[in-house]
């Protein structure tokens, strides 16, 4: 596949990276475009130093996160090869001293599918070996095999078994193993503060505590060094489009394999489900559609960064993505992979749309037009959902309180201060909306026909109230009530319900998503006042803050 400057293609995606960038308010974004020969598009635009004005180009470093899960994987496969580790050996047999709650010994092979049972991590220590060794600490999870549940500290251990069987640090490991070998040369394989004068500022939200609407404030990102296995890497566009280029040759290099053919059959096969379409492998997620194609990809966030790669495996043709401020970089790079299937075979297939890349404006979903009044004696009065000459509103008492930023389908922002905090959430019984949802604030239609009345939620007003932490990573979490339920709301706007484990006393909770049960125990302890003051997430401990 060649791509010249007027192919439609290329014209399409260029088009699709300006859009993604203003809608997200991206400072800056880099993407390149390979096939198994080579890079056919590269593009730029936006700042790497928005202060300086600094512009982004082919050269510009960024950091890409979770997609070095990838390169942790290839390399304990590269191992298992030369026959120095076994994927389904025990994690003690390569550090023994290695302890977790569990009903068997994990594998290796239980890391790198994510599903180990184990906690997501909240990188509570600034060493990696000191918080894979808090581990032993903590509560039981879930049973190894129970289900998927992303796990960097997970990552983070292969990283130190790949240290320990090799007798290097995870830097010169991957530059001596991966980096070199593909070519990425001006690649980093750990983040310093040597690095950090080469790579673009990255950029964060100001307000940490909510979801981050267009327009809203960015301010530069808190700095860390890390060199662990679960996302350490940074690297131009055209140097992480030679690890898609790898991918896309069936582990191939420039001067040769760096994966055998069985070991990358590994890297990229259905290891365990993740959902009705995605499955997960060693390190790579992976779509297989009814059209026999087979996608695989990996998103990564940093401190300030976020990065996307896709790859088409049957195509050959890949995306990479870096940003250094808000961006679904991974879903921008599926899009333009499936523009590109699409201009290669003449269908109308392409892969998951990237939100907010298609149009300028988002209008938002009539169905949830409507009265809602307020349940469980809301103080703040009933609300009504219009739609406006922009798309839909938020109105009270007469006023309007905002726009509705349209997340998808049944999940809005709105900037009004009163409403900013949490996103607006609506459920529907066939089709229709009839509640909404804003933390612990409970609306309903005329149509809602559910009960009404519930019992207080465990712990109730005790443990309600905003939680914080001096970690950039996890800064802070809300507990809310709501229909005689807790519920832990991320800043992000995702939720997790709290189900108790032992008696009400204990004051612990066992977290829920939409799946089920997770690895992640919430105790909260030191009662002052008729109210907790300190919340234990697993491995970080949270204050009850001042703020709402």
């Amino acid at each position: 596949m060649a791509m010249a400057g007027g192919d439609p293609a290329t014209a399409r995606i260029d088009r699709l990276m300006s859009l993604a960038a203003r809608t997200a308010d991206a400072p800056g974004v880099a993407l390149a475009v390979t096939t198994r020969q080579g890079v056919v598009h590269r593009a730029a635009c936006g700042f790497a130093d928005v202060d300086a004005r600094v512009p982004v180009d082919g050269g510009t470093l960024f950091q890409f996160g979770s997609i070095g899960k990838a390169f942790t994987a290839v390399m304990v496969l590269q191992l298992e090869h030369e026959g120095r580790l076994r994927v389904s050996s025990p994690v003690t047999d390569y550090l023994p001293w290695f302890a977790v709650n569990s009903p068997r010994p994990l594998t290796l092979r239980d890391l790198l599918t994510h599903s180990a049972g184990l906690i997501g991590g909240s990188d509570a220590s600034a060493d990696v070996r000191s918080e894979v060794f808090q581990l032993r600490r903590l509560p039981p999870g879930l049973p190894p095999g129970t289900r998927f549940q992303y796990s960097n500290i997970g990552y983070k251990t292969l990283g130190l078994v790949l240290e320990q069987v090799t007798g290097q640090s995870y830097g010169p490991l991957v530059r001596s193993r991966i980096l070199e070998p593909l070519g990425m040369h001006d690649a980093a394989g750990s983040i310093t503060h040597a690095l950090r004068p080469a790579l673009a500022v990255g950029y964060v939200p100001l307000f940490d505590d909510r979801p981050y609407r267009q327009g809203d404030p960015l301010v530069p990102a808190p700095w860390i060094e890390t060199d662990g296995g679960d996302g350490c890497l940074s690297a131009h566009a055209d140097d992480l489009a030679a690890f898609a280029r790898m991918l896309l040759n069936e582990g191939a290099g420039p001067h040769g394999s760096i994966l055998c053919h069985a070991h990358f059959d590994a890297l990229t096969a259905p290891h365990v489900t993740v959902d009705a379409t995605t499955a997960y492998g060693y390190g790579l997620f992976r779509v297989d559609p009814a059209n026999g194609r087979i996608l695989v990809h990996h998103s990564g966030g940093m401190l300030g960064y976020h990065a996307g790669l896709a790859a088409d495996l049957g195509g050959g043709v890949a995306a990479v993505v870096l940003a250094n401020g808000p961006l679904d970089a991974e879903a921008l790079a599926q899009k333009i992979v499936g523009t590109l299937v699409a201009a290669q075979d003449g269908s109308s297939h392409v892969w998951a749309a990237a939100p907010g890349v298609e149009t300028e404006t988002r209008m938002g979903d009539p169905g949830v037009v409507g009265a809602y009044r307020a349940m469980e004696s809301d103080p703040t009065g009933d609300v009504e959902v219009r739609t406006g000459e922009g798309g839909l509103e938020l109105w009270q008492a007469g006023e309007c309180l905002g726009s509705m930023e349209p997340v998808d389908r049944d999940t809005y922002l709105v900037g009004h201060p009163m409403w900013n905090r949490f996103p607006l959430r609506f459920r529907r019984v066939g089709g229709v909306a009839t509640e909404l949802w804003h933390g612990g604030r409970w609306f309903a239609t005329p149509a809602y026909a559910g009960p009404r009345q519930f019992a207080p939620a465990p712990g109730g007003e005790a443990v309600v109230g905003h939680y914080r932490a001096h970690n950039p990573w996890a800064s802070n979490f809300r507990v809310v009530a709501r229909q005689g339920k807790l519920t832990l709301v991320w800043p992000h706007g995702a939720e997790e319900q709290l189900v108790p484990l032992g008696s009400p006393e204990d004051f612990a909770f066992r977290c829920h998503d939409q799946v089920g049960p997770l690895a992640e125990v919430l105790q909260f302890r030191t009662a002052l006042g008729g109210r907790m003051r300190e919340a234990r997430l697993s491995d970080q401990t949270y204050d009850r803050f001042f703020t709402p």
